[in-house]
C-alpha cells in the first residue's frame, strides 16, 4: 500500500514538472514575439563596416559624401558614396554640411537594401587638428633642458 501510494505521489509531481516547463515555455515564446514588435531589429554587428579615408565632394541636398580610401585588399585608392540618413551619428561635427573636402574621416556604415552604403557613425579628423597637435608637441620638446636629457654615465 505504501509503495502504491508513493508510486502515485511520483507520477503526481513528475506531470506537475512536465506542465510547468511547457507553461514556462509558451511564456518564453510569447515575451520575444512582444519584444521583436516592440523594437526594430538591430542591426547585426557582422554587417557594420568601416573605412578610413579623406572626404573628396560633399552634397548637402542628397546627403551624400564622396570618399577616397585604400583598399587594403587590392592596395589601390578607390571613391565610394556614402549616404547618411536620420540615425546617423556625427563625432566632432555638428552636421553633414560642417564636413569639407579634404577632411579625414573615420566611418561605420552597412550596405542597404539597394546596395546604397548607409553610415552610422560619422567621425571627423580636420586637417588643421593634427597639425596644431604636432606643433605643441614639438614645441614641448624643443623646450626641455637639454643637460636634463643627457644620460649620467653608470659606474
Amino acid at each position: 500500500m505504501k509503495r502504491r501510494t508513493a508510486i502515485i505521489a511520483a507520477g503526481i509531481v513528475g506531470l506537475v514538472f512536465v506542465c510547468s516547463g511547457i507553461v514556462f515555455a509558451q511564456a518564453g515564446k510569447e515575451g520575444k514575439e512582444a519584444q521583436s514588435k516592440s523594437q526594430p531589429p538591430a542591426v547585426p554587428e557582422a554587417d557594420l563596416q568601416w573605412l578610413w579615408g579623406e572626404i573628396v565632394a560633399v552634397n548637402s541636398q542628397s546627403k551624400e559624401m564622396k570618399v577616397k580610401y585604400i583598399d587594403y585588399e587590392t592596395d589601390t585608392e578607390k571613391e565610394v558614396n556614402i549616404y547618411v540618413d536620420d540615425k546617423t551619428t556625427f563625432e566632432n561635427v555638428e552636421t553633414l554640411d560642417s564636413i569639407n573636402p579634404q577632411d579625414g574621416v573615420s566611418i561605420d556604415y552597412i550596405i542597404g537594401d539597394t546596395g546604397k552604403f548607409i553610415a552610422k557613425n560619422v567621425s571627423l579628423e580636420k586637417a588643421e587638428d593634427m597639425e596644431e597637435t604636432g606643433e605643441v608637441v614639438a614645441s614641448q620638446e624643443e623646450s626641455k633642458d637639454p643637460a636634463a636629457s643627457e644620460a649620467s654615465p653608470v659606474k
